[in-house]
This record gives structure tokens, sequence and C-alpha cells, in this order.
């Protein structure tokens, strides 16, 4: 089970409303409306009654209600009490998606071939997800979008910088365009990372295509970078992802948006500067300014 589908539940519990739930998770109504639905059918009961905009607890609802919090604490709590068991020799490295794998693949034998006495551990991570266990200690160096650690007191130094560009279906007469306006993607639906998945990232892409006039029930939300990519290339919905080779396929068109330049960076991040990682950090391919 999706943990944020609990905290989802939690908040539509708590307050009575799906709307209400979506405004303190950042997100649109008919995302927590989709993530609750999916609760509902992964359970196989009937969480809420809904009722005019308002919505209230079924039999089912309160008994989930009674745990679904604690659960929460437990688990955090659980991953806590297990990470004080790991072995803490080593660089223990997350990174958040296939561009920061792709460097880490370059940097990583090149740490080892001159430090061989320091195991390199690799663990996958949602942005948000690294960004909680780098600040909680659980974690030594991460890879990441550089907005996802925005106002946390952590070193950073930047892996690389990539133009964004729109992505759509290849299937989609849009992908035929040599560039896309905002009003060429009127009535289309954008894949978004979930708050859960990017919290700082979430938030920015949201409230930038908000005031690119896409209005919220335009806004569909993905777990993590393979989802919103594949329903991208089922012509569900457009996105908007950095032009690099990971992301480039038969399946999508990358086209560039009229209108604006933006770029997407991938830093590296770190709370204390050790020995072995100003040696890491030592080996980030120089690019030309």
């Amino acid at each position: 089970m999706n943990l944020s589908k609990l905290e989802y539940f939690l908040s539509a519990a708590r307050k009575g409303s799906f709307t209400a739930a979506a405004e303190e998770h950042y997100i649109s109504q008919t995302a927590v409306s989709q993530q609750i639905a999916a609760l509902e059918r992964e359970l196989g009961v009937t969480l809420f009654h809904r009722e005019k905009g308002r919505v209230k607890l079924t039999e089912a609802g309160r008994c989930l209600e009674e745990e679904a919090q604690a659960l929460l604490e437990r688990y955090q709590l659980l991953l806590d009490r297990v990470g004080r068991y790991a072995d803490r020799a080593g660089l223990r490295v997350e990174y958040a998606g296939p561009v920061e794998k792709t460097i880490l693949a370059d940097m990583v034998p090149r740490f080892s071939s001159r430090c061989p006495s320091v195991p390199v551990r690799l663990r996958y991570e949602t942005q948000a997800g690294a960004c909680r266990n780098l600040m909680a200690g659980r974690c030594d160096l991460v890879a990441a979008a550089a907005d996802e650690f925005e106002g946390e007191k952590v070193g950073r130094a930047v892996l690389v910088r990539n133009p964004i560009r729109v992505a759509v279906s290849a299937r989609s007469p849009l992908a035929q365009r040599s560039s896309l306006s905002v009003e060429d993607l009127a009535g289309e639906q954008a894949v978004i990372l979930s708050r859960a998945a990017a919290a700082r990232g979430h938030d920015h892409v949201r409230e930038l295509l908000l005031r690119l006039g896409f209005r919220p029930d335009q806004l569909r939300e993905a777990d993590n970078i393979e989802s919103q990519i594949f329903q991208v290339e089922l012509g569900q919905g457009i996105t908007l992802l950095p032009d690099v080779p990971e992301v480039r396929s038969g399946q999508i068109a990358l086209i560039p948006f009229r209108g604006a330049e933006l770029w997407h960076e991938i830093d590296l991040f770190y709370r204390e500067e050790t020995p072995e990682i100003r040696k890491f950090l030592a080996l980030i391919p120089k690019t030309e300014d």
C-alpha cells in the first residue's frame, strides 16, 4: 500500500472534504479522489459516503481511521529504529531519477578505483524521500532535482543543467510541432509527480502550470518518474521533462516550449563535508560555461 494514500484519507476524514484535503496537501481535488478511490479498490470497501461536496466516513472508514494514524507513526518509528543498525562505513548515496543514475554510473566506479576501501551503497528513492533521509542522517549524499532541497541547510554541487521541454506522446498531433505555446496546450491534461514523490518539486511545477493557464482539474499525478513518463507515452497527458537521452524514446516527443526558457538542474547534496565526500565531489564532471 502506498502510504501517501493513507495521508490523503486521514486528511479527508478529518476535514470532511476531498477539496479541503487537496488544499492541505497542495494537490488537486481530482488527485485526492483518485487516490482514495484506489485505496477503496485495494481494500475492497467503501470508505466514504459522498454527499454534495462533503464526505462522511462509513463503518469501514471509521475502522481504518482508528488504525491509519498509528500505522503511519509506527512506520516512521520503524525506519528510524532499523536505521540505527545500518552499517555506517562507506558512503550511502541516494538518487531520484534516471539522469542521476547515469551520472552516478560514471562517478561511482571512478571513486571506487581511487578509494577501494570505501564502499558505496546506492539506493533509489523519491525526491521527497531522499530529502527526508539526508536531513535525518540516513544517507550521506543525494543526487536529485535542485528545488527539492530549497531552504534546507545543506551543501550542494551542481551536477548538470538541461533545458526543459514539453513531453507529448509520439502519437499525438502535437508531436509534429516544432514548438508549443500555452495556446497549443489548451485542454490538455498535465502529468506531474505527486507531493509524496517530490514535495517542493511538485509545488513548483504545479504553480508553474497554473501560471501557464492550466486548471487544477487538468493536473494528473504520478507516484514516480517512470509512471509519469509511461502516462505520457500512453497519451494520457503531457508533462515537462529535461531534454536528456534518459527520457527520450520512440514513444515520446520532446518539444521546445515557446514563450519561456525553462531549465532543470540536478545537484549533489550533503550535510557535512567529510574527506570521503570531498573526494566524491572532486569527481563531478566539469561542464562548459
